[in-house]
Parts: structure tokens; C-alpha cells; sequence
């Protein structure tokens, strides 16, 4: 499965465990390894009854602030287990940056000030309900945009304060 993130940073590793058995599981080690890295190893201390499931959240988090792909392999250990082969699963990972608006810094101008944001690919909502990629400030006031990728979903936010001044 495909999971995306937009700008992650520490997230919850979260997984479910599903007892397939006719007997009650207990003393199962819960792991989790990020792009190959070192297991993260913590024991899940309840006891699971037959064919039910439980959720375990690990204390450690996943550091996903590196953007790009990422591979996350979940699973657990269970001592003999007579079908270890349904015990991993392995999800791919996007982490993608949040747009950029970059807005002109705040400043004073004569009459009007166009405002131009020059991204391709995006959806955009500005706070005088304008949804296109430029504006024209005619009054002074504070001004807001959100920039949305319509590839990744991803949002990103600026805001700047403009004075007109009228000659």
C-alpha cells in the first residue's frame, strides 16, 4: 500500500494485529524498519483473544522528515508461528514538500500592486475569494493565499501586508 505525507516529520506507527489462531497470543515483539534501517523492537503486552484483532501504537516514532520515498516495513515476532509469512507488510511512503507561494515581502505602493504567483499545477484560494494565480490590490489590507498541488494534495500558506497609496 501507498501512503503520502506532505512535509512529515515524527509520525505514530500504528499497526494492527490480527490473530488468525484458535488460541489466545500473547508476548508478541511489535517491529517496524524505515528504508532498511534498524528495527525499532517493543513488545505488545496484552493478550490477543482467537480470531479477534488488537491495535498497538509504538512509543517510538517513524522520522519521516527526509522528503522523497520512503520504504516502511511493519510486522511482528511471534515465537512459533506456523505461518510467518503473513507477520510483515511493507508500505512505500511519499513525502512530498508543501508548495511555496512565495509572496512579495510587505511594502508600500502607488495605486495598485499585481501579485503574481507563478507555480503550474496548482489550485489556488485567496482570502478576497479570488481562485486564479494573481490578484490585483487596489485597497491596503492584508492578503492571504493557499496554494494547493493538484498532483500530491499538498497546501502551502503565505501571507503579505500591502499599502496602496494613492497619488
Amino acid at each position: 500500500p501507498d501512503t503520502v505525507f506532505c512535509e512529515a516529520d515524527s509520525e505514530i506507527v500504528t499497526i494492527v494485529i490480527m490473530n488468525l489462531s484458535g488460541i489466545p497470543l500473547s508476548e508478541i515483539n511489535c517491529i517496524y524498519s524505515l528504508d532498511g534501517g534498524i528495527p525499532v523492537i517493543e513488545p505488545f503486552t496484552d493478550t490477543i483473544a482467537p480470531f479477534s484483532t488488537d491495535t498497538f501504537n509504538f512509543a517510538a516514532t517513524v522520522d519521516l522528515s527526509e522528503i522523497g520515498n520512503h520504504e516502511l516495513l511493519i510486522g511482528i515476532d511471534l515465537p512459533l508461528d506456523v505461518h510467518p509469512e503473513n507477520d510483515t507488510l511493507n508500505y512505500s511512503i511519499l513525502n512530498y514538500t508543501n508548495p511555496d507561494p512565495g509572496l512579495p515581502e510587505a511594502g508600500e505602493f502607488c495605486n495598485q500592486k499585481e501579485v503574481n504567483i507563478p507555480l503550474d499545477g496548482m489550485v489556488y484560494l485567496w482570502n478576497t475569494g479570488d481562485t486564479t494565480s494573481s490578484i490585483l490590490i487596489t485597497e491596503s489590507g492584508s492578503y492571504n493565499v493557499q496554494v494547493t498541488d493538484t498532483l500530491t494534495g499538498c497546501t502551502g500558506f503565505d501571507t503579505v501586508d500591502i499599502t496602496i497609496n494613492y497619488t
